[in-house]
Formats: structure tokens, C-alpha cells, sequence
């Protein structure tokens, strides 16, 4: 049994959060989100963004049955090329039986590099007997989904506000 007194003691706490959130000058929000959708039908592939601090999140997922098929978390670094230009280091966890790995690592790989900070891809996209077309059509929305999504941000970077 739960006592009154910690009732009341959970009850001040919350309520002392509450009136510090309202008094406290708020800055820009650290967490920023959005999501964008290509296709349709079985073709349908939506990619939700999250911009935490100065690393993304995105999480892709279409398809007849959208899951986890996929995590990949890449961290910029110097290229190992010597020339000064960028790369990532990429790390992968793959659930046994699906096929996203190399979709999630690409796009990790090519976003940590180009904005240079810490990025999460989670990919599930699953078309039940796909052929080479289906996954034709799936590839070319996903660039698609990837392209509006980095327009978005240089776009947002154009007028000042600050995603990453």
C-alpha cells in the first residue's frame, strides 16, 4: 500500500516541474521532427526524421508490412584517404532472415559524412514475393524520400533555422 504522504510528496514534485517548465525561458527546441511519405500501395515507403541535438534519427519503413528489419549508427571521422576530406565509421545490426543492412548502412554512411554528425537508420520495408522491379520501384522512392529530406534541411538552413 502506498502511503498518503508519498502521494502528496509525487504530487509537489510534479507539480513544482510543472510551474519551473512554465517560468523557464525557453530556448530552441533541441529535439526537432518531421516525416515524409513517397508512394503508394505496396510501393508506399515513409521516412520520419528526428534532428536530437546534433545527430538524426531516421526510421524507414514501407512496404506491406513496415518493421525493423535493420539498424545501422554511423560516426563521422577524418577519411583515411589523407586528402582532409570525411568518411564514417558504421556499425550494423541486422535481424536474422531480413535484407535492409546495406540500405541502412548506405544512407548512415552518406548522411554522417556529408553533415558530420553521429546518424541512426532504422529500415524495414517488406514487400511479400518482391521481383527485381518491386525492389526497383522501393530503391528509387527511398532516393526520392532521402533527396526531400535533404532539401528540406538546406532549404530550413537557407532561412536561418537550424536543424543540425
Amino acid at each position: 500500500m502506498v502511503s498518503c504522504c508519498y502521494l502528496k510528496g509525487r504530487a509537489a514534485f510534479f507539480l513544482s516541474v510543472i510551474v519551473l517548465s512554465i517560468f523557464t525561458i525557453k530556448e530552441e527546441p533541441r529535439v526537432k521532427e518531421f516525416s515524409l511519405n513517397v508512394g503508394e500501395g505496396k510501393y508506399h515507403v515513409c521516412l520520419h526524421t528526428v534532428f536530437c541535438g546534433k545527430d538524426v534519427v531516421l526510421c524507414i519503413v514501407g512496404g506491406n508490412v513496415p518493421h525493423i528489419g535493420a539498424v545501422a549508427v554511423a560516426v563521422p571521422r577524418k577519411s583515411l584517404t589523407g586528402d582532409g576530406s570525411h568518411s564514417a565509421s558504421v556499425s550494423v545490426i541486422c535481424i536474422t532472415g531480413h535484407k535492409e543492412d546495406e540500405l541502412a548502412r548506405s544512407i548512415a554512411l552518406r548522411l554522417s559524412s556529408k553533415w558530420l554528425c553521429n546518424v541512426t537508420v532504422s529500415a524495414g520495408i517488406h514487400i511479400e514475393d518482391a521481383k527485381k522491379e518491386d525492389i526497383a520501384i522501393l530503391n528509387k522512392n527511398i532516393e526520392e524520400l532521402i533527396g526531400n529530406m535533404t532539401d528540406k534541411v538546406n532549404n530550413e538552413k537557407q532561412q536561418g533555422i537550424t536543424m543540425i
